[in-house]
């Protein structure tokens, strides 16, 4: 007893004690985190820190947490521990204010902290978190708090009636106040009605930092559609669904990294009034709806044996410039127009749609002389002045000579017969070899083929069904499939540096392998809980330390890295493909 005090009193006078915030510009009604640290070898019972009088702010809550490193040095042992204390703080006016110096009081010497200069700002104005699942700056919600207010999926149309064709933009936004380690699509909107076009994406959640009535909260941007309606009437646009791992805070001292809790929220359906076209439409109307250009041009000037001339018509502009059909061409005495190849070219410029449409019309001479391509017109309706509009091209010119009288096309094909003379292939039929009647003998394996092929039919089919009624089966049917995916997809985060989300993907692999050959809600059960079902699996106890210990070194690597014990990620990775084989 009296070597034990000794040592910790010795180790006292070793203490690193510091103080820190995670942000020093904050809004107003904001909050952020007071991070209060004791490092120090062999460090003993270490009292509550004592912190100075905080008129500017109020404390919201506390957590602590604890993390050990253990050395051997020329055979003495050495023992290295961190402990945060971790406080939840908001201010109450803005302006500059000072933390003052926390004090950390032994048995024989009091410690103090520097203190912290901290600026608050008018709500909002702060710089916006980077890249990632950042943080949520508010205080975390309780394990118990109502998800409905703290965790939603939002979705925003640019405008709500529109015409038949006529571009609408939709926005899916997650808002979350929680600390969240996952984010997976559970569904995602069909947009039955429409003809849609992505603007954006989201390949990882980037988060902008919003205040709404008194609430602060992350706000992600994760998918941006173009939608243009096929058909009028009223259209729904389908929810999106999210399933969210959300960190629970720590309970108490023993439970370091919190509890993980899967959340599925879906957004609420809207619909979209879309009106008819105006009547009566102009003939030249080709189903265009928006603003558009259009040009004509020739690849060449003159055409030499009946040679192909294209004419190429260009439509330009924005909106649903996919939907444009091909202007009219009147018929022109002389010349066999062929139907057209067709190509397109879109992209978001902001948030519009903008673009063009091609037609390349092959032009057949049949006679020689001087030809003119008219002004096509084409015409479009404009949502913005709600009337319809024709825009027209330059009139062309071509000449054409030493053309073939006996030129024909056909609509169908573009081939040009050169001649109506039918010449035999073999002009002598005392040559032509006998044909056998008999049928060859390697076709009497067809036979026992197509019994094969009907059997594997049968067996397909009874698979199919007892995938689709049994979901023990079906999941047992996808596991090597879906954990090969999983753990490539691990592999190429490792390759690229991506060592976080290398942990995340991997520990998913595990977990979700487990669940899917023994059919088990892993997502929802503890460590202990996984390890008491694979036991009664009758998996060897060996197999069952080392699976856990490979989701308990994934979650180190993450949060604590100390604690690891495979400091390299493709040890972890290959030794995780050994267990999985053993499972």
């Amino acid at each position: 007893m009296i070597i034990t005090l000794f040592f910790s009193i010795l180790s006292a006078q070793q203490l690193n004690f510091t103080a820190t915030v995670d942000q020093i510009t904050i809004g107003l009604d904001e909050a952020f985190t007071l991070n209060v640290t004791v490092n120090g070898e062999n460090i003993g019972s270490i009292p509550q820190p004592e912190l100075p009088d905080l008129p500017d702010f109020n404390i919201l809550g506390q957590s602590q947490s604890q993390s050990t490193s253990i050395s051997f040095i020329n055979g003495k042992m050495t023992k290295q521990s961190t402990i945060n204390f971790v406080y939840t703080l908001t201010p109450k006016k803005m302006g500059k204010s000072t933390i003052g110096p926390c004090r950390l009081k032994t048995k024989d010497k009091t410690f103090e902290t520097q203190p912290v200069e901290i600026e608050v700002v008018k709500a909002g104005t702060q710089p916006a978190p980077g890249p990632g699942l950042a943080k949520v700056p508010g205080p975390v919600p309780a394990a118990n708090a109502a998800v409905d207010d703290n965790l939603v999926i939002t979705v925003t149309a640019s405008r709500r009636s529109v015409y038949l064709g006529e571009e609408v933009n939709v926005e899916y936004d997650l808002w979350t106040r929680y600390n969240i380690q996952d984010v997976g699509a559970a569904q995602m909107p069909s947009f039955s009605g429409f003809w849609t076009e992505k603007i954006f994406e989201a390949n990882q959640i980037n988060y902008q930092r919003r205040v709404v009535n008194g609430k602060t909260f992350d706000v992600a941007v994760l998918k941006k559609m173009a939608l243009f309606p096929m058909t009028s009437g009223d259209l729904q646009l389908d929810p999106m669904a999210l399933t969210v791992s959300v960190i629970q805070p720590p309970r108490d001292f023993f439970d370091i990294f919190g509890t993980v809790r899967p959340v599925r929220i879906e957004s609420k359906p809207i619909a979209v009034r879309v009106l008819p076209l105006p009547e009566p439409k102009p003939p030249d109307f080709t189903g265009g709806v928006g603003k558009f250009t259009i040009n004509a041009t020739l690849d060449r000037d003159s055409s030499v044996a009946s040679e192909p001339i294209n004419l190429v018509v260009r439509v330009s502009g924005r909106g649903n410039i996919r939907l444009v059909e091909k202007p009219n061409i009147p018929e022109i005495s002389g010349l066999k127009i062929l139907k057209p190849e067709v190509k397109d070219e879109i992209k978001a410029n902001g948030e519009e749609i903008e673009g063009y449409k091609e037609f390349l019309f092959p032009i057949i001479p049949q006679t020689d002389g001087k030809y003119i391509i008219p002004a096509l017109a084409l015409a479009f309706f404009n949502p913005q002045t709600k009337s319809y509009e024709t825009i027209r091209t330059s009139g062309l010119t071509f000449t054409a000579v030493k053309t073939s009288p006996l030129a024909q096309v056909s609509d169908a094909s573009g081939l040009k017969i050169l001649g109506t003379d039918i010449n035999y292939i073999k002009p002598d039929a005392s040559h032509l070899a006998p044909q056998k009647s008999d049928a060859p003998w390697w076709l009497l394996i067809i036979y026992p083929l197509s019994l094969v092929l009907i059997g594997y039919a049968f067996f397909y089919r009874n698979r199919r069904e007892r995938i689709s009624t049994d979901v023990s089966f079906a999941r047992l049917a996808r596991a090597d499939r879906l954990v090969k995916k999983r753990l490539k997809q691990a592999e190429i985060q490792f390759k690229n540096t991506r060592h976080q989300e290398f942990y995340c993907s991997l520990s998913q692999a595990v977990i979700g392998y487990a669940g899917d050959i023994f059919n088990l809600e892993t997502q929802t059960l503890t460590r202990d809980q996984i390890r008491t079902e694979l036991l009664k699996r009758q998996v060897p106890v060996e197999t069952v330390d080392q699976f856990i210990d490979i989701i308990n070194q994934c979650d180190y690597a993450r949060f604590s890295p100390a604690l690891t014990t495979f400091k390299n990620p493709a040890e972890l990775l290959k030794r995780t493909r050994e267990i999985l084989t053993r499972l």
